[in-house]
């Protein structure tokens, strides 16, 4: 009986180092994949593609043309029509 009991002790034995050693591995793995300086920096730029793609775009804006307006004869000014006044009034005047 104690021969069995060695072999079921030393089963149990390998069967918890096998898992001590599957649980560390895993652990180190996720920090290295998951935590790692590397991880972090894959991190934000899949949080950057998600953000942009998902952000509504606005579309660029045209800035529009002002409309032309077709005048046949350009409109006199307020300093042009003073001076045109003026010259007519020097000309009405006797003496000039």
């Amino acid at each position: 009986m104690s021969i069995k009991f060695s072999e079921s002790r030393a089963s149990l034995h390998a069967g918890l180092l096998t898992e001590v050693d599957g649980i560390i591995r895993s652990q180190v793995l996720k920090r290295e994949v998951v935590e790692g300086d590397e991880a972090s920096a894959a991190n934000a730029r899949v949080n950057r593609f998600y953000r942009k793609s998902t952000v509504q775009r606005r579309p660029k804006k045209v800035q529009a043309q002002p409309p032309t307006i077709a005048l046949s004869a350009p409109e006199e000014s307020v300093t042009e029509r003073l001076l045109r006044e003026s010259e007519e009034m020097e000309k009405s005047q006797p003496g000039h």
